[in-house]
């Protein structure tokens, strides 16, 4: 199971066990109020049947993380629901995809319930719709209206392939089937944890020949030097080549990593490295890459709907199709990723 899909699982569970929580609760104080343990007639909430209550699972056969048949189980564990007939469809069903914009229903799985009040626990989770009926809000992320492979990935075009590797320092062999494109920030801490971590080194031994990185900026608006770093990045690939540019990703993100980076120091290790610091200045001061990692920003956030750092995008450059990952994430779920997309 992948990161993502854990964290699925994970959110699902959660809202199962509030809910459960405030259900035990609530027939505590009902017991306490009553005084006696079997009197069923004087609660707050009214009775209602099994036979009252409809539930709808609207799922889709290309998501692979969403978990209908858990989502279920774990439905049915609240007492209200314990004997309820759960109906099943999914997004390909005639009607369905136009029920779900008509309900501005964005994200499966989607569960919608015939009435607002099941439970006293369940009914703060159910928001209402347009048709009458109700969803539980259970954190879904699937977008079936988003472009997607037959095998139910997110995809991108050919063309945007051929623009990410237009004017990148491409690490790894260029012909590799994968790209790991990473958006990342300088002065983010967590981009200097994955980067520090044995993930990037561990990922690339394994797919020496199938996987080669793209490193594009991202300097968020509240990183006061983000955009400068990059600029300066640039500017040093400009003078010493790409083997540079990564050296000092890496080595900044080694001495940087506990949000003190300075340009100054930025500059240092570039120094280091034998790139000079005076031709650094001049072409760093005259902006002449300032457009170009405003564009890489933007086409992350654009077409991969990238919002924050590190944004990891696992490309396949033969079928366009992709798998984001946000944050620093693991050895582990890279792998998940490159072996679903292969």
């Amino acid at each position: 199971m992948s990161h993502k899909q854990q964290n699925m699982v994970n959110i699902l569970l959660s809202v199962i066990i509030v809910l459960l929580m405030i259900i035990a609760v609530g027939a505590f104080y009902v017991w306490k109020n009553t005084g006696n343990q079997n009197n069923t007639g004087t609660g707050t909430q009214p009775n209602v049947n099994t036979w009252e209550i409809s539930v709808k699972i609207i799922s889709d056969t290309r998501c692979t993380n969403c978990f209908t048949n858990e989502l279920e189980t774990n439905l049915k564990k609240i007492p209200a629901l314990a004997n309820v007939e759960f109906e099943a469809a999914d997004f390909a069903d005639s009607g369905i995809s136009d029920y779900l914009l008509e309900n501005e229903i964005k994200t499966l799985p989607a569960v919608i319930f015939n009435r607002s009040y099941i439970d006293q626990g369940i009914n703060s989770y159910l928001l209402p719709m347009k048709s009458g009926e109700y969803s539980l809000n259970i954190g879904a992320e699937f977008d079936p209206f988003a472009q997607r492979s037959e095998r139910g990935f997110l995809k991108t075009d050919v063309e945007n392939i051929a623009k990410i590797k237009e004017g990148s320092y491409i690490k790894g062999d260029a012909e590799a089937n994968i790209t790991w494109l990473e958006y990342s920030d300088l002065e983010c801490p967590y981009c200097a944890k994955l980067h520090n971590s044995p993930t990037p080194k561990e990922v690339m031994e394994k797919y020496e020949w199938t996987v080669n990185k793209i490193f594009h900026h991202f300097p968020l608006n509240f990183h006061a030097n983000a955009q400068k770093a990059a600029e300066t990045l640039e500017c040093a690939a400009q003078l010493n080549g790409s083997e540079v540019y990564y050296s000092l990703i890496s080595k900044s993100f080694e001495k940087y990593n506990n949000n003190n980076f300075t340009l100054s120091g930025l500059n240092d290790l570039a120094a280091e490295m034998g790139v000079n610091k005076s031709q650094l200045a001049e072409c760093v001061d005259s902006g002449k890459y300032k457009e170009k990692v405003i564009n890489q920003m933007q086409f992350g956030q654009a077409n991969f709907n990238v919002t924050g750092t590190p944004g990891n995008v696992l490309i396949n450059n033969t079928t366009g199709e992709y798998v984001v990952l946000s944050g620093a994430q693991g050895t582990q779920a890279f792998v998940a990723a490159i072996e679903s997309l292969k």
